[in-house]
């Protein structure tokens, strides 16, 4: 572009005649390319149909007043890779983490899967209680679809349940619950005038830079760390926040989305930043499966350690769900099997009673069986299935 660009500067101080006729035929494109976009934007705000409204809040029984209403966190550890996948691709044994989790309460849903490998998608059909079906997607068309994805989130029925039940919402996700608006740096969720800045230049530099940099020809790990310190910051900031607020409101809600051990991997095992250049020098593959697993492993220690702080803070009173919203999608086993699905899934009940709950468990029976469980509701469970999405 850059030689282009140049080329061309050169190109028309060097041309001597008159450039109307030029002028005209550039003026004539850029009209029909405008045109074509009206056009195409007036007839997709025509005739496409909105998400569906929130409609499950309205099937719930009320509870009595001297039903427990404990706080409870949603804490999603993005791109997770479920115990069962560490085990088969990587050989790793997550025993550590798993064993910390049940000494505190939890109970570990082991063969539990995502119902879609893509954390929009998996989000937004999650908090719903529901599949997402075609007009939600909306025809393949990845703009729209992610629009109707975020509104879903935004008007998303689990937290009309909890409003029913008079809860307050304290949200610290990249993500808006009704007028609650995010205030935390994502590079990879884009919302408001992000969703226009996404595709512009300057942005895919930065996530070309920071999600993946063009390793193979130079050694970029000092500007990746940069923008990769600003998202860890991020990280830093949503837990402190939630731990600052808990037990302040009770009864709440509180939703924490973490970007890790999804891309990018900034920290090895043992907390220091990686210099994805060698990491990856030599076989591509393997060195991204060993900053993946190494960056899982620093997730683990950082869970525990934030856990232990949130346990504290709640006195074991509150629900806690520690879970991923999809596999490790960039994996392909033996056979060409996938492990976009293959998630993580541990709930721990101020009551410790689990007898509803199954190992096979799929993201979009989560919030059912909680409610059922918890709040004494009979909401009907959906088959679980997978569904592959373009994201």
């Amino acid at each position: 572009m850059l030689l282009l660009s140049i080329g061309t500067c050169i190109g028309l101080f060097k041309y001597k005649r008159s450039t109307d006729k030029i002028n005209r035929f550039l003026n004539a494109v850029f009209l029909t390319l405008a045109l074509y976009d009206l056009s195409s934007i007036l007839w997709q705000a025509t005739n496409l149909r909105s998400p569906q409204t929130p409609v499950i809040a309205k099937q719930l029984k009320p509870l009595a007043d001297t039903a427990a209403k404990p706080d409870v966190y949603l804490i999603i550890m993005d791109e997770y890779l479920g115990t069962s996948g560490l085990q088969e691709y990587y050989h790793y044994n997550n025993t550590a983490f798993e064993t910390y989790l049940k000494e505190k309460g939890f109970h570990i849903n082991p063969t539990s899967h995502s119902n879609y490998p893509a954390t929009i998608y998996s989000m937004a059909s999650m908090l719903n209680m529901r599949y997402l079906d075609q007009v939600d997607e909306v025809g393949k068309s990845k703009g729209f679809a992610y629009k109707n994805m975020v509104r879903l989130i935004n008007h998303n029925n689990v937290v009309e349940c909890f409003k029913q039940f008079h809860y307050s919402i304290h949200n610290y996700s990249a993500f808006a619950f009704g007028d609650i608006q995010p205030n935390y740096y994502f590079s990879t969720m884009p919302r408001d005038v992000e969703m226009i800045t996404f595709r512009m230049l300057y942005t895919r530099i930065v996530r070309r830079l920071v999600y993946a940099p063009p390793q193979n020809y130079i050694d970029l790990s000092r500007i990746s760390n940069y923008f990769n310190k600003k998202v860890a910051a991020t990280h830093e900031n949503q837990m402190a926040q939630m731990l600052n607020a808990a037990g302040k409101q009770s009864p709440s809600f509180n939703y924490l989305h973490l970007i890790m051990p999804h891309k990018p991997f900034m920290y090895d095992s043992t907390g220091k930043l990686t210099n994805t250049f060698k990491a990856i020098k030599g076989n591509k593959q393997l060195g991204t499966d060993s900053l993946y697993l190494q960056y899982l492993v620093y997730t683990n220690k950082r869970m525990m350690k934030f856990l232990d702080q949130l346990y504290a803070a709640t006195q074991g009173k509150a629900v806690i769900m520690v879970m991923s919203d999809h596999g490790y999608r960039d994996l392909y086993g033996t056979g060409g099997k996938f492990f976009g699905f293959t998630n993580f899934n541990a709930v721990y009940l101020p009551n410790r009673d689990y007898h509803l709950w199954y190992d096979s468990v799929s993201n979009v029976n989560q919030f059912p069986l909680l409610f059922n469980t918890m709040f004494s509701q009979q909401l009907a469970l959906k088959k679980d299935s997978t569904i592959h999405t373009g994201f």
